[in-house]
This record gives structure tokens, sequence and C-alpha cells, in this order.
């Protein structure tokens, strides 16, 4: 798809769009309803997955990897340990460190934000069902999580049915 839209390229406008993925090799659900629904890109496209390891800490050394798609796309995959807490704006500073380099108050965050639908099961899968439903919404949203400024941040809705 990121070839695609290099050779055929969508209006483009000025800063840095972010996209956070919870899957490094898939295109985010905010990227295709924003192209759909606006029919443009930003001048620079980064595809950020925010993960958590298994350790208590990560080493500065392996917290970011840097990765050029194409000429304006870039993935970013950030690694923090379970004791950590996630910053955005500690990502940029590493990332402008590897060479991609990214204004906070130039860029916007897509996200999708997920709204969960049930739909036909037995009595007793849709009481688990509505547990996991239940346990989703009061969930820490991703935005506060990885402290993302509220400003900068737009999400774009979707339904999933579980």
């Amino acid at each position: 798809m990121i070839a695609s839209l290099e050779k055929n390229q969508p209006v483009r406008v000025p800063g840095s769009a972010v996209y956070l993925s919870r899957v490094t090799h898939v295109i985010p659900f905010a990227l295709l309803h924003n192209l759909k629904h606006n029919k443009v890109l930003h001048e620079r496209v980064v595809l950020l997955t925010m993960r958590t390891e298994a350790v208590p800490y990560v080493h500065n050394v392996q917290r970011v990897t840097v990765e050029q798609l194409s000429p304006t796309f870039w993935r970013v995959i950030a690694n923090y340990g379970w004791r950590e807490t996630p910053n955005v704006e500690e990502v940029f500073h590493r990332c402008w460190q590897e060479g991609l380099a990214c204004q906070m108050m130039e860029t916007s965050f897509f996200m999708s934000n997920e709204s969960l639908t049930m739909g036909k099961r037995p009595w007793y899968l849709r009481v688990r069902g509505k547990v996991f439903m239940m346990l989703s919404r009061n969930a820490l949203r991703a935005a506060d999580q990885f402290e993302i400024p509220p400003n900068r941040l737009i999400e774009l809705g979707i339904q999933v049915e579980i």
C-alpha cells in the first residue's frame, strides 16, 4: 500500500502525522479512515508501535527502532519495560537521534477509537462478552497512557464486533 501511495500520491499537507498501531506490519485503521474520508496525507507519515516487553526496564539503546519504509513513510517501534511509563516526547527525542526529526507542535497524532459491539451468541458467551466490554470501557486510554498532548490528538471511530 505504501508503494502505491508513493506512486499515486494524494494531496499532501505540511507537517507530520503519527498513526498509532498495535501491530508492526499492518496499516492502522486510522490511516485508512483518514485517507478515505479526508483524501489527504501529511508530508511525513510515521507508523508508531509502543510495545511492553516482559522485563521491568528496557535499556536506552534498545528503546526505539526507526525504519524508513519510503521517502515519506517511517516505522517507529518503541519498547518499554512493564515498570516504565511510555512517553511520546521521549520517543520523538530518540527518533531525532536516529535521523527522523519531528516537532511535537507540528505533528498530529491519529488513533482509532474502537467501539465494541456483540453479535449473536449463546447466553453464557454473552456474559463473557459483556464483562470484556466493561473492562475495555474502563481501561486507560492509549492517549493518556502514552502522554500524548490532547490538543495534538485526532481519534477516528470504528465499530468492532466481538
